[in-house]
Parts: C-alpha cells; sequence; structure tokens
C-alpha cells in the first residue's frame, strides 16, 4: 500500500511542477521559463488581404504560459476580444486575429528591459 501512495505522490509532484516549462529552459524545476508578467517582444504583423508587413517591438501580457495581450504603442491593446490566447512557453507563438491579421510574436525579455 505504501509503494503506491509513494507512487502516486510522485506522479503527482511531476505533474504540479512541470507547469509550462520547456526542456530547453535552464531555470530550477518547478519554475516557469515565463511565468505570469508583462514582456518586450517582437510582434510581427501579416494581413494578406492588403499585403502589408510590419514589425514592431511591443509589451505583451503573459498569463499561465499564454500571450492574452498586445499593447500597441498608441495606448491601444489587441487582446483575447480579437484573439484566443495562445501557447507561448516556449518564447514564440502564432496566431490570427478575428479580422484575419496573422501574428508571430516572439519574447525578448522581462518588462523593465523594454524601451
Amino acid at each position: 500500500m505504501n509503494i503506491v501512495l509513494l507512487y502516486t505522490y510522485a506522479l503527482a509532484s511531476l505533474i504540479l511542477f512541470a507547469g509550462c516549462e520547456t526542456p530547453k529552459s535552464k531555470v530550477h524545476a518547478g519554475e516557469l521559463k515565463y511565468p505570469d508578467g508583462k514582456y518586450c517582444a517582437t510582434v510581427d504583423y501579416h494581413n494578406p488581404r492588403t499585403g502589408t508587413e510590419s514589425s514592431y517591438i511591443l509589451k505583451v501580457d503573459i498569463e499561465s504560459c499564454e500571450l492574452i495581450k498586445i499593447y500597441w504603442p498608441n495606448g491601444g491593446w489587441l487582446d483575447n476580444s480579437h484573439f484566443t490566447p495562445t501557447d507561448i512557453s516556449d518564447g514564440t507563438a502564432s496566431f490570427e486575429s478575428d479580422l484575419n491579421v496573422e501574428y508571430t510574436v516572439s519574447l525578448i525579455s522581462e518588462e523593465s528591459e523594454c524601451n
């Protein structure tokens, strides 16, 4: 009976502490590579309808290993009312907005290092 409890505890610990950490991460076990917060990111924009392509360095919000918001320099933002929160646990996320615009977001650094 004790061996079953030991295996159950080990499995629960593994699931609890794994988080969204990736194998290439150099952080301690149980820590997220990108904890919840604001980050600087390169945001590549492509509108297939017009052919417009642009690249920006912007602040973004990460929550539970998902990209949830992009902040534009003019005070506006793109959030879950415009796209489905996207996994960014490896530092990169791609998605299409509600207006069929394609975005690729690559995390650069913490917000404090963003200009």
